[in-house]
């Protein structure tokens, strides 16, 4: 949440990629589906 909050400094933290990692790493089932949805003015 701190990345939409403060987009300047988080620029380069991908959302999708970090939580699927997590997915990955430390959860017993696969990441599918939309998690996140970000809305651009």
């Amino acid at each position: 949440f701190a990345a939409w909050q403060h987009p300047k400094q988080f620029k380069g933290v991908d959302l999708t990629k970090d939580f699927a990692k997590f997915h990955e790493d430390y959860l017993p089932f696969g990441y599918r589906g939309v998690f996140f949805v970000t809305l651009k003015k």
